[in-house]
């Protein structure tokens, strides 16, 4: 039977049950220096001992340059990610980090960057996940024709210390060249597409190794994840309480008919499915008529 509790959760943290990872093997499924943000933290959290993968190559799971499609959900492919690392290092913990770039749903002209990070304890049967949504990326591309116009878009990327890709301009357009940093290596070959083809295709690089922006997310997605590895559940004090899903229907300040806004997010236990519903930060308890498809259609 599946309870829930509607009210203001309050967190419980058992420091002693997350010893149980202590001083065991916990390989971080990446090849692209995720390791940098995610193993000093769960090394304090948790005392473990990171370790990467041997000869591995997450890109057969997709690339964000478009060479291997996605064919996966976030979460299925990061399910992959942990099952193939551990195999690979002969482990039974395991982190791993998926992220995704778009439109903002809400704001379409505003890139959002969106990150995902699980960890898979198949020793005690846990799988935990943590989401973090970001405004903060330099996500972006373009079509250019001459060199002033390469410039015009640099200015807007953070270029050099966030990396850049060429494409050829046609079709689905090829990867010409990728993880560039140095600014006449960029002309250079910009240079050469836009003579061979008319125009270039430029955008940003988004493998955490080449952009610290996201990087810094990802960071902050770990943060969270630990967190949630530390939350207990109150009826089975399983570790890993966390949320599972957003609960809409905010109710209309003026009418009281539930809006589509979040009031809060569902906690759930993945062993007992008691569920508890965290509030939205700042107590809000009602939505602005103007979110209202009564009061304001």
């Amino acid at each position: 039977m599946i309870y829930i509790n509607i009210c203001i959760i309050h967190y419980l943290f058992d420091e002693k049950a997350s010893m149980q990872f202590k001083n065991r093997k916990m390989v971080i499924a990446t090849m692209h220096g995720k390791e940098t943000v995610i193993a000093p933290l769960f090394k304090k959290h948790f005392q473990v001992h990171p370790i990467l993968p041997n000869d591995w190559n997450s890109d057969l799971l997709g690339t964000f340059s478009g060479e291997i499609p996605r064919v996966v959900s976030p979460l299925e492919a990061l399910r992959v990610k942990c099952a193939q690392a551990m195999k690979n290092t002969d482990t039974d913990l395991a982190v791993a980090s998926e992220g995704s770039f778009g439109p903002h749903p809400s704001i379409p002209f505003i890139p959002i960057n969106t990150e995902v990070l699980m960890f898979v304890d198949l020793r005690n049967r846990l799988e935990i996940t943590a989401t973090v949504h970001s405004l903060e990326t330099n996500f972006n591309s373009q079509m250019i024709e001459d060199l002033e116009g390469l410039e015009l878009f640099v200015r807007q990327t953070q270029f050099p210390s966030h990396g850049l890709i060429l494409k050829r301009p046609h079709g689905d357009k090829p990867v010409f060249l990728k993880g560039i940093t140095q600014e006449d290596q960029l002309k250079k070959y910009a240079q050469i597409l836009i003579n061979q083809e008319g125009s270039a295709w430029v955008e940003t690089d988004m493998r955490a190794m080449m952009n610290p922006t996201r990087m810094k997310t990802i960071g902050q997605c770990a943060e969270k994840l630990a967190t949630h590895i530390h939350m207990k559940c109150p009826q089975c004090k399983l570790l890993g309480f966390s949320p599972d899903k957003p609960l809409h229907g905010l109710p209309c300040a003026q009418c009281g008919q539930p809006t589509s806004s979040v009031i809060g997010w569902l906690h759930r236990c993945a062993r007992c499915g008691y569920q508890q519903l965290e509030h939205n930060k700042g107590g809000k308890l009602l939505e602005d008529p103007g979110f209202c498809t009564y009061c304001n259609p």
